[in-house]
């Protein structure tokens, strides 16, 4: 879907490569004409902004999830009717961030927070894994692998 915004355009599209992510809200690539409208859109736009210099109408994309979205540009819409992509226009990541919230235990005592960054293989395996019951959990794309995962491998 199309939005202009203060400072320039955004097309919010569903690629294929983020089809399988979707954690209670599907993972979006949001697609900008200016770096500084997904600047502003910090909200709802998490991970690191991918840039294409050879996409001359959206170089800068960014990443969010539907019901973010949806509330940072007050549209209902979005929820609904989010075109899929019909081919990947940003990289593959090589690795993903994450933010879980486990839910509260039974006398209402919150639970605790998971943030920190995985593999893209791991992340749907992670989310059930791990000795905890999440109530939120998302994940967004990295482009590099961050230190503390080179570190885990190394003997």
């Amino acid at each position: 879907m199309l939005y202009q915004r203060e400072s320039g355009f955004i097309d919010i599209v569903i690629e294929p490569q983020f089809k399988d992510y979707s954690f209670g809200s599907q993972l979006c690539s949001v697609r900008s004409t200016d770096l500084s409208t997904l600047m502003s859109m910090k909200n709802s736009v998490r991970g690191e902004i991918d840039f294409n210099q050879y996409d001359p109408m959206y170089p800068f994309t960014g990443f969010g999830y539907l019901d973010d979205l949806a509330r940072e540009l007050k549209t209902r819409s979005l929820l609904q009717f989010v075109d899929p992509a019909e081919r990947n226009f940003t990289r593959t990541p090589a690795a993903f961030i994450y933010l879980g919230f486990e839910e509260p235990d039974q006398w209402g005592i919150d639970g605790d927070t998971w943030q920190g960054e995985i593999y893209p293989d791991d992340v749907h395996h992670f989310q059930f894994s791990v000795d905890a019951c999440f109530e939120y959990f998302r994940v967004w794309p990295l482009f590099h692998v961050p230190a503390a995962l080179r570190e885990e491998v190394q003997p």
